[in-house]
């Protein structure tokens, strides 16, 4: 797959890759723990409390939130750019969404 855009930065998608391996790092982690112990490490249960993937999933709420956040207060000059309520609605909920997950 090739990702070409002239906003889009060699490091963002050797980020994005980077994410989606941490991703698939965890479900394999999450799998061979059931399969060689019969149930998952408690430090990758994905229905545990303060676990390793509750937390990644956090942190990608927050970091969609802020980035949501900085919309309103960076506001690029495009041809549709997003309204404010919507941006605000965003950031809110998630922000929220993190903050609940943590």
């Amino acid at each position: 797959m090739r990702i070409k855009s002239p906003t889009t930065h060699p490091s963002g998608v050797w980020l994005l890759w980077g994410v989606i391996g941490l991703e698939i790092s965890l479900g394999l982690i999450y799998l061979w723990g059931i399969v060689v112990r019969g149930k998952a490490y408690p430090l990758f249960h994905k229905n545990g409390q303060m676990t390793i993937p509750l937390l990644v999933q956090a942190l990608q709420l927050l970091i969609i939130g802020l980035i949501a956040l900085s919309l309103l207060v960076i506001r690029r000059h495009t041809s549709l750019p997003p309204s404010r309520i919507f941006c605000g609605a965003i950031a809110v909920l998630f922000c929220y969404g993190a903050v609940d997950e943590a």
